[in-house]
């Protein structure tokens, strides 16, 4: 964690969304060094409360690194940020020669696309005007999808991986069958399985399946989640399938995940939401503790509607 982090309540400029915004991002580096989205969301946030140098730190970072991948098309979008701070920072100065030079020794070509890198956000990134929900009768069909097979993969791969015992597995086969069988509304995942169980370390599990699947992991206890945020997927979608935006940072959404290897589901909420998304993983507990916080939002409407 960068040392100029400072409180949420110090006043600077962008509030403590910008610093939760920080702390989160950060957090996927130590996990993915070479994020895109996470370069480019820690530059704007930095900005934003003030903190030139920092910025131009991460803006220099991703330029160099899109040029390293041989991306000189997504490292020119970002010469218009980049040149203030080549005035007086050496290494900002470095990069834009760079990738000026590499375009001009790449012309003729066509124009560039437009980089795959986040734009720049308003001045409250996190909370832009989002757009209505999706069709609900969309969420209702993946919904009906059931995730058992999912997560009986997800227990397996953590057996293969000698991460959990045969018993163990046997137990958490066991347990989620039973529990998808059931009528409650409830999360069937290995997660929770684990939790209720008491069968392992979980927070030694959580930490094989980020490194694992590249997903970081996040404290959700640490956001102030928004009703236009959580509204954008249905209560009964986020519980059935262990899914929660929690978080939007410009065009893209946070979402947080409980199988962090359900690349279908990453697919399908994609596809809903018609936007980018950032997934993570987080503690179970976590993850009962924000769905009961939306929980008390809908009550709050119904109560207020009355």
């Amino acid at each position: 964690m960068a040392d100029s982090l400072k409180k949420k309540d110090d006043g600077v400029q962008g509030g403590g969304d910008a610093w939760d915004a920080i702390a989160a991002f950060e957090q996927i580096l130590d996990v993915i060094p070479n994020d895109h989205v996470a370069l480019d969301a820690l530059a704007h946030a930095y900005e934003m409360v003030g903190d030139h140098s920092k910025a131009c730190e991460y803006l220099v970072r991703l330029a160099t690194l899109m040029i390293e991948q041989d991306d000189i098309e997504s490292a020119s979008s970002l010469l218009e940020k980049l040149k203030p701070y080549a005035k007086s920072n050496p290494d900002a100065a470095a990069v834009v020669t760079r990738i000026e030079k590499s375009t001009l020794d790449r012309e003729p070509q066509s124009p560039p696309v437009q980089s795959q890198v986040p734009q720049p956000v308003s001045a409250n990134p996190e909370r832009q005007s989002l757009q209505p929900p999706v069709n609900r009768e969309k969420f209702e069909a993946v919904k009906r999808t059931s995730n058992v097979a999912d997560e009986l993969s997800f227990a397996w791969h953590l057996l293969q991986s000698s991460i959990i015992t045969q018993d163990e597995y046997s137990t958490v086969a066991q347990d989620l069958t039973e529990i998808s069988a059931g009528e409650a509304n409830v999360t069937v995942s290995v997660l929770h399985v684990l939790q209720d169980r008491g069968l392992r370390n979980l927070e030694s599990v959580i930490a094989f399946s980020a490194r694992d699947s590249s997903t970081p992991v996040v404290s959700l206890s640490i956001f102030d989640l928004q009703k236009e945020t959580v509204s954008l997927m249905p209560l009964d979608f986020i519980i059935q399938r262990g899914a929660l935006p929690f978080e939007v940072l410009g065009s893209t959404v946070l979402i947080v995940l409980l199988n962090p290897y359900n690349k279908k589901l990453r697919d399908d909420i994609q596809m809903l939401l018609g936007k980018k998304c950032h997934f993570f993983i987080t503690l179970p507990s976590e993850f009962d503790n924000a769905v009961g916080k939306i929980k008390g939002m809908n009550e709050g409407d119904t109560e207020k509607k009355k």
